[in-house]
Parts: C-alpha cells; structure tokens; sequence
C-alpha cells in the first residue's frame, strides 16, 4: 500500500476550503421555521429617523459556507461609509456550528445611531480573513405636524384612537416609564402617565441618565396621521 509523502498531505491541506459568506440581508425580524429556513419580515435598504440619536434594532441574516468542525466566532460592526475602517464599532458576535453545506445565519443586533448617512453592517470571519458588507441609509424625515383638520377630526370622532404610548426603560438602571403622545393637545393623562419633554430629553429620576425621547416621538406622530388619514378617507 502506497503511503502519502508529507508534501502531497501538505499540498491536500492547502486545498481545503476557507469559510466564506455568500449574500446578506438587513431584516426587521427573522424566525427559523420547522424545516430550518430562516423567514425574515421587513427586509429593508433604509431607515428613517425624526431625530438623533436614535436608536435601531434588527436581524443581519447571510449565507456562510464551508465552516469548520466546531464553533467558529463570527463578529458584527457598523461602519459608517467614507469612515476609516478603524471606525467600525464592534455590536456583537456569535458562534457558528460547524456545517457540512452552506448555512444560513442570523443574529439580532442593535445600534446607536448618531445622524443620517450611509452605513454598513459587517460581519467578519476574523480568524479566516471573511468579510461580508451589507449596506443600508439612514434618511430623516420631516417632523410629522397635526393639521388643523386632522385635529378637528380627532376631536369630533371620540372613537378614532387619537392617543399612542411608548414605554420607555433607561438603558442604565432599568427604570420604565410611560410616555404618551395626542393628537389634541392639552388632553389630561392619566396617573403615571406622561407627556413627552419639548426638549426632546428626559432625565431619568432613577440614575439619572438622558434618555433621548424625540426620534421616539416623532415615530408615533407619524403613525397617529397615518392612522387619521386612513379614517379621514374611509368616512369621506
């Protein structure tokens, strides 16, 4: 029986496969389904904010191939485009199972951001020198403003919600509070309940720590005129 030389077991190993990432999406969720496919909700290119900071939370989900037996680390940044690389802020990372075939990855990660632009997500394979770029843009939008019809309508028809919450926790201390948006201004709230600051910032009466509350504010606004011009039309 032959015996392999060392130089033909060294030229094999050198032939091995490195991992390496196949395509990425940004998703605003993902589940893995009974027969181990990952289903995403919300795929998206773009983010709008009413304010900064603010903050964003999503599932990176790509294909990865030819993983190693055993775990392999895999880290997550956001870069912020036209930044130098040493920019990149790390934002999490996961192990992956060793896989025969190619496999599908998701992880769930949140950012701070602190303006518009283009970003990027990466994930890297640091010990194999794989990196995948998923790019996305964070756009602003106008401040949502109530009309004057739109309040007349709130106020004439008691049965449209006219009212949202948001609760809050402080990123420090864990406190929750109860913020609430109307679309009639001077509505009485009930107890614990309260009004969002015109400064956009609130203190927490726990740490205290700010806790930016405008992008927060002007999601909800944005959704109550949506839900009003939905109603508007349907009662025409």
């Amino acid at each position: 029986m032959a015996v392999a030389k060392t130089s033909d077991r060294r030229r094999v190993e050198n032939l091995k496969t490195k991992p390496s990432f196949g395509g990425g999406l940004v998703a605003d969720s993902a589940s893995e389904s009974e027969n181990k496919k990952l289903n995403l909700q919300g795929v998206f290119t773009l983010i709008w904010a009413w304010a900064y900071p603010c903050s964003r939370r999503w599932h990176s989900v790509a294909s990865v191939f030819d993983l190693p037996e055993g775990d392999t680390l895999c880290s997550i940044e956001i870069r912020k485009r036209g930044s130098a690389d040493s920019a990149a802020v790390k934002i999490g990372a996961i192990n992956l199972p060793g896989a025969k075939g190619p496999s599908a990855i998701s992880a769930e990660v949140s950012h701070v951001f602190e303006g518009p632009g283009l970003y990027e997500v990466r994930l890297r394979l640091d010990k194999y020198g794989a990196m995948l770029r998923i790019p996305f843009e964070i756009r602003t939008r106008d401040w949502p403003e109530f009309t004057a019809e739109e309040v007349k309508f709130a106020s004439s028809n008691p049965d449209i919600i006219g009212t949202m919450r948001a609760n809050v926790v402080c990123p420090k201390c864990q406190a929750a509070y109860v913020f609430e948006e109307n679309v009639q201004s001077g509505r009485q709230l009930a107890g614990g309940v309260r009004g969002f600051p015109a400064s956009g910032v609130f203190e927490c009466e726990t740490c205290p720590h700010k806790i930016y509350l405008r992008d927060i504010q002007g999601q909800i606004r944005q959704t109550l005129k949506e839900r009003l011009a939905v109603e508007m039309r349907r009662r025409a």
